[in-house]
């Protein structure tokens, strides 16, 4: 069947369709779909900038280099007097035990003065020192509280106070912020058993 002869009316363009001029490509709309991509496409890269290039804040670390090596050195002599202390498990009696803990807590007790002293005076650096020797103040009294009760009974167990910043036992935030300003030595020792 022949073709009919197009009319000028259905070989024309639609008048609400743009034309490029002859010779010039034809320019593409911008779709908000496009605009959907290009925005992930940004958005991805930032992140990965950031990922990768960025310095997130670590919590509980100090701006100031000066504390966390002078702790260090305060921390790794009492951890040398501490190791002369005998181990509380390596006695029978809940009495020596008793008397090895208040020992090794008495050598704690020492550091945690020096580095009250030595701490930051300036914030952030004083706050968050402070909350931690706060913690082994804490903690110190836990040591403390084992070993009278021991005394009475020679069954008794050592309990270590949740903190209550992290619902932890108090131990993991002094642990935490000692890793965090490399601080090794003033990690809690394991000397109570």
């Amino acid at each position: 069947m022949p073709v009919p002869p197009s009319s000028p009316e259905t070989s024309r363009p639609d008048a609400t369709e743009p034309t490029a001029p002859a010779g010039e490509p034809r320019r593409r709309r911008f779709t908000i779909g496009t605009a959907l991509v290009l925005l992930v496409v940004v958005g991805l890269t930032a992140m990965w900038a950031y990922a990768l290039f960025g310095r997130p804040a670590v919590p509980g670390k100090l701006e100031d280099s000066d504390f966390p090596a002078t702790a260090e050195q305060i921390c790794t002599d009492s951890r040398a007097q501490l190791d002369q202390v005998p181990r509380s498990i390596s006695v029978r009696s809940s009495a020596e035990r008793a008397a090895l803990v208040d020992q090794g807590t008495d050598i704690l007790q020492g550091m945690v003065d020096r580095l009250a002293a030595a701490a930051p005076t300036t914030e952030p650096g004083r706050t968050i020192v402070a909350e931690w020797l706060d913690d082994w103040r804490t903690y110190l009294a836990n040591r403390r509280d084992y070993a009278q009760r021991l005394r009475q009974d020679p069954n008794a167990r050592f309990y270590v106070t949740q903190s209550e910043r992290d619902s932890s036992q108090i131990t993991a935030a002094l642990d935490r912020l000692a890793k965090v300003n490399q601080m090794e030595a003033c990690t809690v020792p394991d000397d109570v058993g």
